[in-house]
C-alpha cells in the first residue's frame, strides 16, 4: 500500500490538474486558456474531496468493531516460539518509562545499529528529495505541463515496488546474514551512485529563451538559442516602455518564428488578439501587432512574425525518454536496499530491543531525512533561479530556472548524499564482519572445550 497510494495520488492529481478550478461553475466555452498555459489553475481541491470520501468510506466498517477485542491465547502462544525456527523474534519487555533512556542509550551506543540508521537517513533524504522535486524538475527541464510531470512521476512508484520486492527476494533466496546484507546494500548503493553519475552525461536541457532575462530584446547577431544568464536583466525596453507593464503576474507568450518567450503580452508590446487561432493541433490565442517582436524581426532582417501564442516556447529537448529510463532504473536500485536495511536493523540489536529499535530508527529518519531534506533541497534548487515572482516588492516563488544549473545542483546534491551512504554502509559492512568473526572465534573456543571434556569423560585422560 505504501507504493500503491502515492502512485494513485500522482495519477489522479494529474487528471484533476487538467480540470479547470471552477468546475461546474463556468462553461467550458468561456475558458480562454488551456492546461498548458501558465495562467491555468487546475482543480487542486478535487484531490482533498476524493480522499475525504475514501477515508470516510473506509472508516465506517472500523466504527463497527467492538469496544474490546477478544483475546486469542492460542495465537499469542504461536507468536513467541523458539528462535531456532529461523524467525526474527519481536518482544519488548521494558514496560516502565524509566527503562526507555537506558534502552535508547543501548541502541545508539551500538555502532552497527547507529551506522545503519545513518545510512537509512542518507538514502531516505534522496527519496524525499525525489518525491518533492522530481515533478518540478521534469516540468522545468522539458517544458511540459504540471499534469504531465505528475503523471511521469507516478511511473516511479511501481518501479519502487519492484525494487523493494526484489531486495526481499535476494535476502530470502541466498539466506544472507548481517554481513551479507551489508555487502549487498554496499553493492546496491555503489550501483545507484554509478547510475546517478551516468545521468550527468545528459547534461540537462537548454533553458527557455526569455526576453530580458536570458537574451536581450534587441537582435545582437547571435543565435537566440543562447541561454546564458544576462548580467543586467531588465524586462523593460523601448518597445514596451509606453505600455506600463506590470511584472506581478507571469503570463508568458511565445513568438514561434524567433523562438523567444516574453514575460507577458504587454512586455512583448502586443496590441491585438485573435481568439481561437490554430497552431497545429492546439487551439489558442494569437497575439498580433507586437512591437518587440517586430523590432527583433526588423533588426534580424526577417519579415514573418509567425504565430505568437500563450505559453512558453518549447526548448525542444529530446532527452525525456533516456532521462526517465535512468530515473526509473535509479529508483529500482535505491529501493532494493530498503528491506535489507530493515533486516540489518533487527539483527544488529538484541531480541528484546527490536521493536524499540525500529521506533528509534523511524524517529531518526523523520528528524534527519524527511523533515529537513525538502528544506535544503529547496534552498539548493533556488540557487538556479533566474526569475523571481514579485509580490508588491516582496520576493515570491521562482518563476524560471537556469536548466543547466538546476540539473547540476539537484543531481549533484543527490550524488553527495550517495557518497555519504557509501561511506556509512561500508562502515556497517566492516563492523558486521568483525562481529561475525568474533562470534565464530568464541564458538570455536566453546566447541574445543566441549571436545576436551568429552574426551576426558570417555578415556579418563586429560589433553592438557
Amino acid at each position: 500500500m505504501g507504493a500503491a497510494g502515492p502512485a494513485l495520488g500522482y495519477v489522479f492529481g494529474s487528471l484533476f490538474l487538467k480540470v479547470y478550478v471552477d468546475v461546474g461553475r463556468i462553461d467550458d466555452d468561456d475558458i480562454k486558456v488551456s492546461p498548458d498555459d501558465e495562467q491555468w489553475v487546475g482543480a487542486w481541491w478535487l484531490g482533498f474531496l476524493v480522499c475525504s470520501i475514501c477515508i470516510f468510506c473506509t472508516a465506517c466498517p472500523i466504527i463497527m468493531y467492538p469496544q474490546k477485542m477478544r483475546k486469542q491465547e492460542e495465537l499469542d502462544d504461536d507468536v513467541c516460539k523458539d528462535p531456532s525456527e529461523g524467525r526474527v523474534q519481536m518482544s519488548f519487555q521494558s514496560s516502565s518509562l524509566k527503562e526507555l533512556p537506558r534502552a535508547f542509550w543501548r541502541l545508539v551506543s551500538n555502532p552497527i545499529y547507529f551506522f545503519v540508521c545513518m545510512t537509512a537517513c542518507a538514502e531516505f533524504s534522496i527519496v524525499s528529495g525525489f518525491v518533492k522535486f522530481v515533478p518540478k524538475f521534469i516540468e522545468s527541464q522539458f517544458t511540459i505541463p504540471a499534469s504531465t510531470a505528475n503523471l511521469l512521476t507516478a511511473s516511479l512508484i511501481p518501479a519502487a515496488a519492484i525494487g523493494t520486492v526484489f531486495g526481499a527476494y535476494v535476502i530470502r533466496r541466498f539466506k544472507l546474514g548481517l554481513s551479507g546484507m551489508a555487502k549487498f546494500c554496499l553493492g546496491v548503493i555503489i550501483l545507484g551512485f554509478s547510475i546517478l553519475a551516468a545521468s550527468f552525461l545528459l547534461g540537462g536541457c537548454d533553458s527557455v529563451v526569455l526576453a530580458g532575462i536570458t537574451t536581450p530584446y534587441t537582435f545582437s547577431g547571435e543565435s537566440s538559442e543562447s541561454t546564458e544568464y544576462m548580467e543586467d536583466t531588465n524586462l523593460l525596453d523601448s518597445c514596451n516602455a509606453d505600455c506600463d507593464c506590470s511584472s506581478a503576474q507571469f503570463q508568458p507568450i511565445c513568438a514561434s518564428s524567433i523562438g523567444i518567450t516574453y514575460f507577458s503580452p504587454c512586455h512583448a508590446g502586443c496590441n491585438g488578439l485573435n481568439f481561437g487561432s490554430e497552431d497545429g493541433d492546439n487551439v489558442s490565442n494569437n497575439f498580433t501587432r507586437c512591437n518587440c517582436v517586430s523590432k527583433f524581426l526588423k533588426e534580424s532582417g526577417e519579415s514573418d512574425a509567425g504565430y505568437i501564442y500563450t505559453g512558453k516556447c518549447s526548448n525542444e529537448c529530446g532527452m525525456l525518454v533516456p532521462f526517465m529510463f535512468i530515473l526509473i532504473s535509479l529508483v529500482i536500485v535505491i529501493t532494493m536496499g530498503q528491506i535489507p536495511m530493515v533486516m540489518m536493523t533487527l539483527r544488529s540489536v538484541g531480541e528484546n530491543d527490536r521493536p524499540f529499535a525500529l521506533g528509534v530508527q523511524f524517529l531518526f529518519v523523520r528528524l534527519l531525512a524527511y523533515i529537513p531534506s525538502p528544506t535544503y533541497f529547496g534552498a539548493v534548487i533556488d540557487t538556479a533561479c533566474i526569475l523571481w515572482e514579485d509580490n508588491c516588492g516582496v520576493t515570491g516563488s521562482c518563476i524560471e530556472y537556469d536548466n543547466h544549473k538546476f540539473f547540476l545542483v539537484y543531481l549533484g546534491l543527490c550524488l553527495s548524499l550517495k557518497t555519504m551512504s557509501i561511506a556509512l554502509v561500508f562502515t556497517v559492512w566492516r563492523l558486521s564482519c568483525r562481529r561475525e568473526t568474533k562470534v565464530q572465534y568464541l564458538q570455536g573456543l566453546a566447541n574445543t572445550e566441549e571436545d576436551e571434556v568429552m574426551y576426558e569423560f570417555k578415556t579418563g585422560e586429560s589433553t592438557l
